[in-house]
């Protein structure tokens, strides 16, 4: 950790800590960030084993979350397809934690549609005022679909409806940065 004086506060941490083992008490420390504790701790039952080799950190610690919410997805996407369409059948067979790919498109202004992985069919996009944080999409998992109809539309934009009820997507876009400030080994 990133312990710095050893505070009484620090050491009752780190004694809770130490008594809510009931089996096992497994600690490790990093060998450029010892706490100031340890070296203390002395007893037949401790053994130290100095690691071979450094541990290489796994990308994915460094890979951020985000759920989209309501106010993320563009909600009239499917709404916007008249009832043959094939988005409204790649929609009913969606299911949880299905797999979705981002496509940029380059029509009047940028935008992020989402796409079903298994055959392409976008099924919803991103609003325009969705931000996704900066770096590379590993994945992208449906969480929910919401169902959504034209009384709950804007009276501006219930026009545009070309179907009385449509799925909405939400789901879960996996991030991996590039320009992680954690280091590289352990």
């Amino acid at each position: 950790g990133d312990w710095q004086d050893g505070s009484d506060d620090e050491r009752r941490l780190y004694y809770v800590g130490m008594t809510r083992a009931r089996e096992l008490l497994l600690m490790c420390e990093s060998v450029g960030a010892t706490n100031p504790f340890s070296p203390r701790l002395s007893d037949p039952a401790i053994t130290r084993l100095p690691l071979p080799q450094a541990i290489e950190r796994p990308a994915a610690l460094a890979w951020r979350y985000v759920s989209l919410g309501l106010a993320d997805v563009d909600l009239g996407f499917a709404g916007r397809r008249p009832p043959g369409h094939a988005i409204h059948r790649a929609l009913e067979q969606l299911d949880h934690d299905a797999s979705l790919q981002a496509l940029q498109t380059l029509q009047r202004d940028t935008r992020i549609e989402l796409c079903s992985a298994e055959n392409g069919q976008p099924v919803g996009a991103l609003a325009k005022n969705c931000r996704l944080p900066a770096g590379q999409i590993i994945a992208i998992n449906v969480d929910t679909l919401v169902r959504r109809c034209r009384k709950q539309s804007n009276p501006e934009f219930a026009q545009l409806l070309k179907v009385d009820a449509w799925w909405v997507p939400l789901a879960t876009v996996t991030i991996g940065s590039a320009l992680s400030r954690l280091p590289e080994q352990i």
